[in-house]
């Protein structure tokens, strides 16, 4: 089914933040390519030991050297594993307020270019004329238009907090 266009819409844009635990005095001020390369990494997929979200796929195919030491069901969980250790997680920066709340983790950029995340909602054509399917479309348009437009972290800065 590769051909087939499927009705979508674009909710909104996100980019990737390494996450580490605050007390690692592993990671400096930078997250260098050394630095990520030599710590243990923390991923997240919905089958054990497959890597499936896109900057795992794309670290993959770019045959990023990286020693995965746990694979968990959910970025969501990350903070919680973090602490005490000297792992690295790569999160959505999106997510990085609520991360910072509930644990004592901090972000940084990077090492190396990473694609961004662009959030689609798709859906069955045979519902595209359906009202009570158009009007949910559209309540979930409008809430991500405000998502799209608000500062993702709520600091412009990946290191704050």
């Amino acid at each position: 089914m590769p051909d087939v266009a499927l009705p979508r819409l674009r909710l909104f844009a996100d980019r990737w933040l390494c996450c580490v635990w605050e007390g690692t005095a592993e990671v400096g001020d930078q997250m260098t390519m050394e630095t990520y390369l030599r710590l243990g990494h923390l991923v997240y997929s919905g089958v054990r030991g497959h890597p499936v979200s896109m900057v795992d796929m794309y670290l993959a195919r770019a045959k990023v050297p990286r020693r995965i030491e746990f694979t968990v069901e959910s970025f969501l969980l990350a903070p919680f594993l973090l602490q005490g250790t000297d792992l690295v997680a790569v999160v959505p920066e999106r997510a990085a307020g609520h991360l910072r709340r509930t644990a004592d983790v901090r972000f940084l950029e990077p090492p190396l270019l990473l694609p961004s995340i662009t959030e689609m909602l798709w859906w069955n054509p045979r519902h595209t004329m359906d009202p009570a399917h158009a009007w949910l479309r559209g309540r979930i348009g409008e809430i991500a238009a405000e998502l799209d437009q608000a500062d993702p972290a709520g600091s412009a800065d990946p290191s704050a907090g």
